[in-house]
């Protein structure tokens, strides 16, 4: 059975998994591969651009 995405819906943070779980169990392995690579190459550059001070997240310029 196909979800309906377009029906309304609350979306939860467990229905929303759930969603995302099916879409990545339904794609096709190279492009899993492709995604993931270019998530760690975000969440690297993510980290390279922010430390983290008191438990907060502040954006560090090049300038300064």
């Amino acid at each position: 059975m196909k979800n309906n995405f377009m029906a309304k819906e609350m979306l939860t943070p467990k229905r929303a998994q759930e969603i995302q779980n099916e879409i990545f169990s339904n794609m096709p392995s190279e492009k899993k591969i492709r995604l993931t690579s270019k998530l760690f190459v975000i969440t690297k550059k993510l980290k390279e651009s922010k430390t983290v001070s008191n438990g907060t997240s502040r954006i560090i310029s090049k300038n300064s």
